[in-house]
């Protein structure tokens, strides 16, 4: 089975204390620290709390899909974007829980959409390169890692799918 790659942005977790939920940000420090379990608790309690709040469906969202709750995660996301349709992570998050369920033409969509708003976002980038390749684009998902990887150097496993996909077309960095 194929790894749920999501990312948990916590740039936004410098917002003044005042303006987020306690649950919410206990829930924030947990997920850094890989204890996604504890932080599934506190999240869902930021949702209840706080219903329209697009962060607490997101980050929701992402503790479920590290849980093994997939299809509750892509429900999450999905009313993250209700609430603020240019949320980038919510979008990018979508996108990666869409690439595990081989929905990769709506993946694509929602990886784009993400770019777009955000486009220095070089796991987008990686998570495109990986719908696109399933969905036969091989030129396209090629440019999607090289951009990723140009944003992130150390980006493994973007050098990782690269080097498959040029294993598999015969085409490399070099000419």
């Amino acid at each position: 089975m194929k790894g749920l790659c999501l990312v948990c942005l916590i740039a936004g977790f410098f917002v003044a204390e005042d303006q987020r939920s306690s649950f919410l940000s206990q829930g924030l420090t947990l997920l850094q620290k890989g204890e996604y379990k504890e932080a599934l608790a506190l999240l869902r309690r930021a949702v209840e709390e706080h219903p329209l709040s697009e962060e607490a469906h997101n980050y929701y969202g992402f503790a479920l899909g590290r849980t093994g709750g997939l299809s509750e995660a892509i429900e999450e996301f999905n009313k993250a974007l209700k609430l603020n349709p240019r949320y980038p992570e919510a979008l990018y998050n979508l996108g990666a829980a869409l690439n595990v369920e081989g929905q990769y033409a709506t993946a694509v969509h929602n990886l784009q959409t993400a770019l777009s708003l955000q486009p220095n976002f070089p796991e987008a980038e990686k998570e495109l390169g990986f719908a696109l390749t399933q969905t036969g684009d091989l030129a396209g998902a090629i440019q999607a890692l090289r951009r990723a990887i140009r944003q992130r150097p150390n980006m493994v496993t973007a050098y990782n799918e690269l080097g498959l996909l040029y294993a598999r077309t015969g085409e490399s960095e070099v000419g």
